[in-house]
């Protein structure tokens, strides 16, 4: 066992050395990066304190027996232990956390290094026009994936429904991102269609959260099937492009339509996508609808 004081540094090394006469005949040393507590920061009020207690342990730990064989090794080993335990109580003295090397490595990774192969998350803008107004995560693994939509500035009493927009080859958009509503009617490669996320009348505040999970292969909330018959629902999550729409449906209205607004694209509206209101007129009457927010995860 050794240890090495820098009075002006305050830093303390500590290493330590297992007894090289193991029963078995072999030796070892904990002398790896991994298993030693190199250059701990001492507070300026503890360092004559620290100081003591290490010369201390040092010097019970040198006093050995004439013994021989097992007495010698177990009173070594006691001694080390002494020292690591008065190390660690003068540790949490000082109001300092100690971490092992392996935990230390692990705070340095970046979040989203630490996922698994399997999974990827996204965080994006939520744009009404040209203003930000909010946030969207998606996280993607093999069997489908799940989201959150954030924002604000809604009009209260009226329903708004989120709708997943799922371009499966965006390699085949005519531009990127797939922005173009062509890119999901009139691109048979690219694979395009739209799915229910979540719908909300919206309250006095005016602040909307949504969330929910699409699974691979799912067509049962399909808006395009609404629209021309054709679903595709989301074929290859960790690599298709994934929008996400908000729509409002108007005024909520009770009774058997408020469940039309809630559960489909056209519910509660008069015609299909060609009556849609245009911004920057906003629906304010039954009947009227608008797809009026976005975010975008390539």
């Amino acid at each position: 066992m050794s240890a090495r004081l820098k009075g002006d540094r305050r830093t303390v090394e500590i290493r330590l050395v297992p007894d090289r006469s193991a029963r078995n005949g072999c030796s070892s040393r904990l002398d790896s990066p991994l298993t030693q507590v190199n250059a701990l920061p001492v507070p300026a009020e503890g360092t004559r304190a620290l100081r003591g207690q290490l010369h201390s342990g040092l010097e019970s730990e040198s006093v050995r027996t004439p013994e021989r064989g097992g007495a010698t090794r177990h009173k070594e080993n006691y001694a080390m232990k002494t020292v690591i335990r008065r190390y660690s109580l003068l540790l949490k003295m000082l109001g300092m956390l100690t971490l092992t090397a392996a935990a230390v490595l692990a705070l340095q990774v970046p979040g989203e290094a630490r996922l698994s192969s399997s999974e990827r998350i996204t965080t994006s803008p939520v744009y009404w026009g040209d203003a930000v107004v909010g946030t969207s995560t998606l996280v993607r693994t093999p069997k489908g994936i799940s989201f959150t939509y954030h924002t604000s500035g809604l009009v209260p009493g009226q329903v708004v429904t989120l709708w997943i927009v799922v371009f499966n080859h965006p390699e085949a958009c005519n531009q990127h991102p797939c922005v173009d509503e062509e890119n999901i009617f009139f691109n048979p490669p690219v694979q395009g269609d739209f799915l229910l996320g979540a719908g909300h009348v919206i309250g006095g505040s005016g602040i909307g959260n949504f969330g929910g999970h699409l699974r691979v292969g799912d067509t049962s909330q399909s808006g395009r099937a609404e629209v021309d018959g054709i679903s595709f629902g989301l074929l290859d999550p960790m690599n298709a492009e994934i929008h996400m729409a908000l729509h409002s449906h108007g005024p909520a209205v009770p009774g058997r339509t408020l469940k039309a607004q809630l559960s489909s694209f056209l519910g509660g509206c008069v015609g299909g996508p060609e009556n849609f209101v245009v911004e920057p007129d906003f629906p304010d009457e039954v009947g009227e609808c608008i797809t009026f927010q976005s975010s975008i995860h390539q």
